[in-house]
């Protein structure tokens, strides 16, 4: 809480599913952060996370300590309670479920 009175704290809500989703993969956060031509609404695009983010490290890069605590005391909570379908309430398997068409 006091972090974030005194500097943005570095939370990303698209990267930080994507990282979370993939059990803490740099390229699963990538692919959601990098903006390209084929992809150029990407978090890393956004206006505001660039103003944000001036003369401070890329968070996958520099802040990525910062970066997933942040990511994970925020969505891990989440995660922990998801629903995967299976009846053990456990979401150990968000993974399936997200990205192939059915909603998480």
């Amino acid at each position: 809480f006091v972090q974030g009175q005194c500097t943005p704290l570095p939370f990303f809500p698209k990267t930080a599913w994507a990282w979370l989703q993939a059990g803490g993969s740099l390229g699963a956060a990538r692919a959601a952060w990098v903006a390209s031509a084929r992809k150029p609404y990407a978090e890393q695009a956004d206006a505001a996370h660039r103003l944000v983010l001036r003369g401070r490290p890329d968070p996958l890069e520099g802040g990525l300590a910062d970066f997933e605590a942040v990511s994970s005391a925020v969505l891990q909570p989440l995660f922990d309670h998801l629903d995967d379908g299976v009846g053990d309430g456990v979401g150990d398997r968000v993974g399936d479920r997200v990205g192939n068409g059915v909603d998480a």
